[in-house]
């Protein structure tokens, strides 16, 4: 989208205009009189107004093309929305395919772990009965036997595929809200865990004002000052 050569000589003018209001007015303005008061609050409106005139016409220039993107993004919602559910719906499938194999291959595991104690430990019964009977190479080949079982460790059978891949991650999840609050109170968890929700104690603040009274908080009063906008862009004339 091309600028209009007017609305681009209209900010260069506002551009300019702002920069010869603004050149003379300090970093810090020291208001000592009532004549300086004076001034300084037309200084502001002035300011204001031309903020005003500036966020307008940036407006008019932003608003075609917010509203081009915003039809775009809308074209692309629903394709999109399908295609996030599609891809939930087989990761699902995917993990819950990889949950059962490792199941099934646990048990299989342990049930071959089962299986070479039961023959380690009736190896091991029949070593005990050959030493009772005097048969003592007999008694140590089978003790020998015995100690060589191991359980071979079963592979799943979930297939490997290129560009796929299953990572585990961690994530927090309070359970006992108190528990978590007593714990940092006592110490033994670090107080960055419990941050204050600022919206919601500045909203009580606004609302409650002096009258708020939570313990570790307080309203603290701030003065600010508002000043509505002024189309006159002359400076402040001079006094005698």
């Amino acid at each position: 989208m091309t600028i209009d050569p007017n609305d681009s000589m209209k900010v260069q003018t506002f551009t300019a205009d702002t920069e010869k209001m603004v050149v003379a007015i300090p970093t810090e303005v020291h208001i000592v009189t009532a004549d300086d008061y004076e001034d300084a609050a037309a200084t502001l409106q002035r300011i204001k107004g031309r903020s005003k005139e500036l966020d307008d016409l940036r407006r008019s220039l932003t608003r075609p093309i917010d509203e081009t993107k915003r039809r775009i993004m809308a074209l692309f919602e629903r394709p999109m929305s399908l295609l996030v559910n599609a891809e939930s719906a087989i990761k699902r499938g995917i993990l819950g395919y990889q949950r059962e194999q490792e199941r099934l291959r646990s048990e299989e595991e342990a049930r071959l772990r089962e299986q070479a104690r039961k023959e380690q430990e009736r190896l091991l019964a029949r070593s005990a009965r050959a030493e009772a009977a005097g048969k003592e190479e007999m008694a140590e080949a089978l003790e020998d036997q015995a100690f060589m079982i191991v359980a071979p460790i079963v592979v799943s059978d979930t297939p490997r595929i290129s560009g796929l891949s299953t990572r585990q991650t961690w994530h927090a999840e309070v359970v006992d809200k108190m528990a978590l609050i007593q714990a940092v109170a006592a110490g033994h968890v670090p107080d960055v865990v419990l941050v204050p929700d600022m919206t919601i104690l500045n909203a009580q603040a606004r609302a409650l004002k002096t009258a708020l009274d939570y313990p570790g908080v307080r309203a603290v009063p701030e003065q600010v000052v508002a000043a509505g906008g002024s189309r006159d862009l002359a400076p402040p004339r001079p006094r005698s």
